[in-house]
C-alpha cells in the first residue's frame, strides 16, 4: 500500500453515497422527477444550456455525496454537490460536451461517430427549444447511504 496519496491518510475510511451526473431530453428528465417524488431519498438538480433549472433541493442546500474517517481527524467532506457550483459547472459541461468528447477518438472511429450524431441532434433540439425540447445536464443523489438504490430510478426508462 502507498501512502501520503490522497486527501485523508493512512488508516482511514473513505464513504460515499451513490451519485451520477448525466445529459438526457427533457422527456426522460420529466420521467425523473416523477419518480424522485416517489422516492424521498433521491435528490436531483437538473439544468440545461439556457439555464432552465428544476430540482428537489432548495438554492442554498449543500449535500456532501463522500466524506472521510481518519484516525486522530475530523471528518473530511472534499465532495459536495449544491446548486451554485452546479449551476457554474453546467457551462463547461455542455461545453466540454459540444467540442471535446469526439475528439478523444480518431476520425471514423464508431465511438465519435456516435458522439458526433448525439452533438448535432442535441443541438438541433436546443435550437427548437420553443417547442418544449431540450438536454439537461442532471446530478441525481440517493442520500440513503445504508439501503438506497440509486439505479432503481431508471428501472423503466
Amino acid at each position: 500500500m502507498i501512502y501520503g496519496l490522497g486527501w485523508g491518510g493512512p488508516g482511514g475510511y473513505v464513504y460515499q453515497k451513490a451519485y451520477v451526473e448525466f445529459f438526457c431530453s427533457k422527456e426522460k428528465l420529466d420521467t425523473l422527477v416523477d419518480k424522485c417524488k416517489d422516492r424521498i431519498s433521491l435528490t436531483y438538480m437538473a439544468v440545461n444550456k439556457e439555464g432552465s433549472w428544476s430540482s428537489n433541493v432548495g438554492q442554498t442546500d449543500v449535500n456532501a455525496v463522500t466524506w472521510g474517517v481518519f484516525p486522530a481527524k475530523e471528518i473530511k467532506q472534499p465532495t459536495i454537490v449544491d446548486p451554485v457550483s452546479f449551476n457554474v459547472w453546467k457551462d463547461e459541461a455542455f461545453e466540454i460536451w459540444s467540442r471535446g468528447w469526439a475528439g478523444l477518438y480518431p476520425e471514423g472511429d464508431a465511438s465519435r461517430k456516435f458522439v458526433e450524431e448525439l452533438q448535432a441532434r442535441a443541438l438541433i433540439i436546443l435550437s427548437v427549444s420553443q417547442v418544449g425540447g431540450s438536454y439537461f445536464l442532471v446530478s441525481l443523489v440517493d442520500n440513503d447511504y445504508i439501503n438506497g438504490d440509486l439505479f432503481a430510478a431508471f428501472a423503466d426508462f
